[in-house]
């Protein structure tokens, strides 16, 4: 088991293994301020679940899949295909009535699974919704694009991202997280 490091995006991606640029996270968590109840669609390893969860939410993830080392920090994990009826109703079933106050798209990155994704986001009734790789994949941003239309919304792309893991250097270059509220 790791030590905890902090609440510091930071922390999230050299400890536990955010597929995020740090300072977009940290960025983000800053914008999305402290909401109560977060799902996350798409966790892989866990370090974003990690984040929210030292920024005081209760965490739930929904993932096809998950690194070799992953670990939930907590979050209640449900492991399955977002946009089948299974999935949505154990999540419908764990959430309780609950609305999030986010619901962060990370999952797959083809239009259509992003477009599930952000079809079962909008079922929630969250407050803020959250794309990931939104200038990174050409796909994420199409269908962010669409959804931001007639929100309000704010693009957090890091002009001068740093390279945390030399091994995964690419995956730094212009991920970008889009934050739209959903009303208002």
């Amino acid at each position: 088991m790791r030590p905890s490091c902090g609440i510091t995006a930071d922390c999230a991606v050299t400890s536990y293994g955010a597929l995020q640029d740090p300072w977009e996270l940290g960025i983000t968590l800053e914008v999305i301020g402290n909401p109560r109840l977060v799902v996350e669609i798409g966790c892989w390893a866990g370090g974003s679940l990690y984040a929210w969860r030292q920024a005081g939410a209760e965490v739930i993830g929904v993932t096809l899949a998950t690194a070799p080392d992953f670990d939930g920090h907590g979050a209640t994990v449900i492991y399955g295909d977002s946009a089948a009826g299974e999935t949505r109703s154990l999540l419908l079933s764990v959430l309780g009535g609950r609305r999030p106050g986010l619901v962060f798209i990370d999952g797959g990155h083809h239009e259509w699974e992003v477009a599930a994704d952000w079809q079962l986001a909008q079922s929630l009734e969250p407050v803020m919704v959250g794309f990931h790789d939104i200038g990174g994949h050409g796909e994420v941003r199409a269908e962010w694009d669409r959804a931001k239309k007639d929100r309000r919304w704010v693009e957090i792309i890091n002009p001068a991202p740093k390279v945390v893991n030399p091994a995964i250097a690419p995956a730094y270059r212009g991920l970008g997280t889009g934050i739209l509220w959903m009303e208002g």
